[in-house]
């Protein structure tokens, strides 16, 4: 029987570990804490929640003992308490166990080992011949307690006395030392001991969003007795007005004036743009810095964020995004300064502070069981709502989620979109006004995260929103100020139209060139005004970076590329403005973009700097004469085999070059299979060339993945056939799969082995001869950057370095590399550093086949992209191709100039504007002209993005019809992108020396077209305006308004309403 009863709380003991581990993993209990949630009550729940499961299975166990008469003498009240008192220290005991893991798979091995191994001390020490010392000692062990407890019950049923609340102070033989009441006693002592050390444990070992207490903390007296009124450290010289100087000497907290000011970091104002407009802040950072040991993380940073706009926080993994944000919510105490949420201080002021905190991690904050109504519900609740109020909160939310038909749902079966969605939501709900969002879309394609982006854009009126990305483009498009961060450091501040004026910015002119053609005399007109600049071949594509600072060539420069595009062999051209990427590289991660007062050099020396010029020659030298004499390894041999120049290419869309795709694959002979380094046919009919970069682009479950395992032979095609080198997957299935080097979505190394026992294995599954496997996976290492941690188990790996890992086996696997979702939970930096790889494989003439949701990853480093919709591939082309087949339409920013009154309000005027009816050349010619005449500040023109080009895919939208924003007087107009505009208004560019010749132009047009008006207006470049907020209408300044009339009549000469 004893043995019975230790079974059967065996599975509710591991149950517990699980899931109390689980909330950990997942990151659930880090988040409520955040939001205030009380540590003794999340615990307190548990407890309860455990011990009653435990009882339920107590009473099924009282109930058989009665009825079988299995303890016929017993009192059943106090074998009842002898239990509840196992049960107690069992719930302890499993609270004990999940304190040390944060992986639930191994907090459950390890519970069965500790759970079983508590009873060897009684099988070991026994009653017989042991000592009371002994018995004692082994009593320690829950079950071994429990053990002894039931054996003494035992021999009293037998002396026909059983467990009576007379005989349970007494030992039951000669054998037993202790009796019933002194191991209950035990029990119990040892129960409290493992709950402090659980709660040491959670301290000192905290998940990833939580930072841990010294392991001294208990001996602290602060930690016995807390500091009621601290005083934060503030940095008052960096403290700097921005509109006019005081002097009077006041500090500018106490500008007698009321001129509004921002805080900067004097080291870096020339990157901050100032802000000139009385804005409420939502949240103030002062002088903030944190230290760990000899580390600073984030160095004395100010920065202010306002209310009803989008702030992101980019950078690299590492720059102190995250540490910034476990500060804001106050999980962390900065080293010196402060931070105000609101107006209240997060460290002295906690309470109060984040009762108006909403905080979305990066990973979604489901709770398994509960729904998504409950969620919002349970977190209004925990905000301060009381029942009525969080019912309507949630009946709102679950209507604005539309989640109406599955609110009742498990939150769990919802779509990653929908549950990153009810995330942000719980952030949200019951009135919070400051939002802190770590990487709002991780995980989601390009549908999900624009889903995301306009609930958020929603959501933000009367909130500050806090936000950090690795994703550049998110910042872009969804940011009104955007925050550029480099070791612990703000290196530029501002929207998105002041960081395009940093120094070293510059446009991007893209062209699609003809077949076998090339750009010698394209690259020679380019330089010829441009002066300096190179060409980037990507494919059919050819690129050039023209500076921001020679826009005035500009237009001559386009004008003789539109009067001989058949002479230059220029199918398409287009231009696009810097973007974020463009920005943070131009930075050179804190160091190419930052200006020394007075232009001072950097103090480098002429000489010194020739001298590391020639070593680095050398040293290069040297390099290339070892590898290309070294024969010890096959990852080296395909770097020199014969590369294929072939330069046609072919492109095909839904309509008839889907067809022509299709023909082409069926009009390959057999015997020329092997020419191509893949050929899919009927599945969707493709092939990729040797030196193709070919991007697989989709939202998710449209079969993007599933290609691949067929391509690797992970999954059996249903019909068609593959060919990869002119192996048929269906009939030589080895012979294909071992051209291929497959790098799959998830990290699938086995985290128990170290890296260099991975890449031993690699090698010599390869037949890398055992005498060079050492050399061969240590210069693997050393390439893709990661021998510092060769020997170091692969789950202590970063998300960066275990894709770095995944990434160099597949490119040593095989000619034919199959990437799934390169960019998945790496930073900025191993993105760029992955794209190089790639590059370089590439240009060795081997070929790439990736998925991506990343349209940044794309443009970046696609010759080839195909854009899969519900299954079937859309369109095939190069970059220039896809933009040039899908939309005509450029999209143009005009920004006034603010005037100088104590309220100044920016304007900003957004178009986009169908290319067919005027000219690069003469659209920024007439920019050029305007803001010479003082009307405008600054113009942007730039592509429609490849992002939006999936999003016309995808909603089957005509490409001529693209909706266009017109915002006026906004506070920060650049980045405004509110899904909610409905005024429309229709444009059409001209000439201002031709207008009338425009108007025959479009009169003859219309006369032609026999459709519909509806029809007749897609040849019209659409323009949606955002209609005026309560804001915009009572703060608007007259001398903006009378800025914004003069620019509209200026505008009306070539914009015809």
């Amino acid at each position: 029987m004893t043995y019975m009863t230790l079974v059967s709380f065996f599975l509710p003991c591991i149950t517990i570990v699980k899931y109390v581990v689980a909330e950990k993993e997942r990151q659930q209990k880090a988040v409520l804490t955040a939001m205030g949630f009380s540590n003794s009550i999340h615990w307190l729940a548990w407890y309860t929640k455990s011990i009653i499961l435990l009882i339920l299975c107590l009473l099924i166990m009282i109930a058989i003992f009665s009825i079988g008469l299995i303890y016929e003498f017993c009192s059943l009240v106090c074998l009842m308490t002898i239990f509840l008192v196992y049960v107690h220290s069992l719930v302890l005991f499993a609270f004990f166990v999940s304190s040390f893991f944060s992986r639930s798979i191994s907090a459950v091995v390890a519970t069965i080992l500790i759970y079983l191994a508590t009873a060897l001390p009684f099988l070991i020490v026994g009653t017989e011949k042991s000592s009371l010392a002994a018995q004692t000692a082994a009593s320690i062990g829950l079950n071994s307690g429990l053990f002894y407890i039931l054996d003494s019950v035992a021999v009293m049923e037998m002396q026909s006395v059983g467990a009576q609340w007379y005989t349970i102070h007494n030992t039951a033989s000669s054998g037993h030392k202790l009796s019933i009441v002194g191991h209950m006693l035990i029990m119990i002592s040892i129960s409290w001991i493992e709950l402090l050390i659980c709660l040491y444990i959670e301290a000192v070992r905290t998940g990833e969003f939580e930072v841990p207490q010294p392991w001294t903390y208990p001996f602290q007296r602060r930690y016995w007795c807390p500091l009621r009124n601290v005083s934060s450290v503030f940095h008052q010289g960096a403290l700097l007005p921005l509109a006019k100087t005081n002097s009077e000497g006041n500090l500018p907290g106490t500008n007698p004036t009321g001129q509004p000011f921002i805080y900067l970091d004097d080291r870096t104002q020339e990157n901050f743009q100032r802000v000139n407009i009385k804005k409420k802040i939502g949240i103030e950072i002062r002088s903030l810095s944190k230290t760990f040991g000899f580390r600073n993380v984030v160095k004395d940073l100010f920065i202010n964020v306002y209310e009803n706009e989008i702030t992101a926080l980019v950078g690299h993994k590492g720059s102190g995004k995250t540490t910034i944000i476990m500060m804001l919510c106050g999980i962390l105490q900065p080293t010196t300064g402060t931070v105000l949420i609101n107006g209240y201080d997060i460290v002295t002021e906690a309470k109060v502070a984040k009762s108006s905190l909403g905080i979305c991690p990066q990973h979604s904050v489901i709770f398994k069981g509960m729904s998504a109504r409950d969620h919002i519900y349970f977190f209004s609740r925990i905000k301060g709502y009381n029942k009525t109020e969080a019912l309507m909160e949630s009946n709102i939310y679950i209507s604005k989620l539309g989640l109406v038909d599955s609110q009742k749902w498990d939150a769990m079966k919802l779509s990653p979109g929908n549950q990153r969605r009810l995330s942000l939501a719980c952030a949200l709900c019951a009135g919070s006004k400051v939002i802190l969002c770590d990487e709002p879309s991780s995980g989601l394609d390009p549908i999900g995260r624009h889903e995301l982006w306009r609930f958020l854009q929603k959501e933000k009126h009367g909130r500050t929103i806090l936000m950090t990305s690795q994703q550049l483009e998110e910042g872009e498009i969804i940011a009104d100020r955007i925050a550029i961060m480099n070791d612990g450091q703000v290196l530029c501040y501002g929207t998105l139209g002041y960081l395009k004026h940093l120094p070293n910015t510059s446009y991007t002119l893209s062209c699609q060139m003809a077949p076998n053609s090339k750009a010698d005399n394209l690259t020679d007109l380019v330089e010829f005004y441009m002066t300096t600049t190179s060409p980037v071949f990507l494919g059919v594509d050819v690129s050039y970076k023209l500076p921001r600072s020679k826009i005035d060539r500009f237009p001559e420069l386009f004008q003789q590329l539109e009067e001989n595009k058949k002479s230059l062999n220029v199918v398409s051209f287009g231009v696009s403005d810097s973007s974020l990427d463009g920005i943070y590289l131009s930075l050179d991660y804190g160091q190419g973009g930052l200006r020394l007062r007075g232009g001072a050099d950097q103090g480098v020396n002429a000489t010194h700097y020739w001298i590391e010029i020639w070593l680095l020659m050398v040293h290069c030298l040297v390099w290339f004469i070892f590898l290309w004499l070294s024969n010890f390894g096959c990852e080296i041999g395909y770097r020199f085999k014969p590369k294929l120049s072939n330069r046609n290419w072919h492109t095909n869309g839904k309509h008839i070059r889907v067809l022509d795709e299709e023909r082409r694959v069926g009009q390959i002979p057999k015997y020329e299979h092997e020419d191509y380094p893949i050929i899919v046919d009927q599945l969707n009919q493709m092939i990729i060339n040797s030196g193709d970069t070919f991007g697989l682009l989709g939202a998710q479950g449209t079969g993007k993945t599933s290609i691949f395992k067929m391509i690797a032979g992970e999954t059996c095609m249903s019909h068609g056939n593959i060919y990869v080198r002119g192996h048929s997957l269906r009939e030589h299935r080895n012979d294909a799969k071992m051209e291929v080097g497959y790098c799959p979505q998830g990290d699938t190394a086995p985290n128990y082995l170290t890296g260099r026992q991975l890449l031993r294995i690699h090698c010599l599954l390869h037949g890398v001869p055992k005498q060079h496997i050492k050399a061969v996976s240590e210069q693997m290492a050393i390439e893709f950057n990661f021998k510092d941690q060769l020997d170091r188990p692969i789950h202590t790996y970063s998300g960066g370095k275990k894709r770095k890992l995944n990434i160099a086996l597949a490119i040593d696997s095989g000619s034919v590399l199959c990437l799934d979702e390169t960019n998945g939970s790496v930073d900025h930096a191993t993105q760029r550093f992955i794209w190089r790889k790639l590059e370089a494989v590439k240009s060795s003439g081997r070929s790439v086949l990736l998925t991506t949701h990343s349209m940044e990853e794309a443009n970046a480093v696609c010759s080839k992209v195909a854009f899969l919709v519900a299954g079937e591939m859309m369109l095939i082309g190069s970059m220039q191709q896809v933009r040039s087949e899908v939309t005509n339409t450029i999209v143009m920013r005009l920004r006034v100039n603010p005037s100088e009154g104590d309220e100044a309000f920016e304007t900003c005027l957004i178009y986009h504007i169908n290319i067919n009816v005027t000219t690069l050349s003469n659209l920024f010619y007439q920019m050029e002209k305007i803001r010479n005449d003082g009307l405008l500040e600054d113009y942007s023109i730039t592509q429609v993005s490849l992002d939006e080009i999936y999003r016309i895919l995808d909603d089957e939208e005509d490409p001529n019809l693209v909706g266009l924003d017109s915002t006026h007087n906004s506070e920060v107009s650049e980045d405004i992108r509110d899904t909610t505009r409905d005024t429309t208004r229709d444009t059409n560019l001209a000439s201002d020396v031709g207008i009338q010749k425009e108007k025959d132009k479009r009169k003859k047009v219309e006369e032609d077209d026999t459709n519909t008006q509806k029809s007749t207006e897609t040849r019209k470049p659409s323009i949606k305006r955002r209609p005026a907020t309560q804001t915009d209408s009572t703060d608007t300044d007259e001398m903006e308004v009378e800025k914004g009339e003069k620019l509209k009549k200026k505008t009306s000469t070539f914009f015809q309403d």
